[in-house]
């Protein structure tokens, strides 16, 4: 499942916003499956 979701991110008096990449991710996911301080998963696709 691909969630696709903007928010929007205020840095001082700059507002910026923001899109989950969900291939960005799962690569994310991958390279930290290890570590404990890293959330777990997979990524798969649909």
């Amino acid at each position: 499942m691909v969630f696709l979701e903007t928010f929007n991110l205020k840095i001082d008096e700059t507002q910026f916003e923001c899109l989950r990449n969900p291939e960005k991710e799962a690569k994310v996911l991958q390279v930290t499956e290890l570590h404990p301080n890293f959330m777990h998963g997979k990524g798969i696709r649909d």
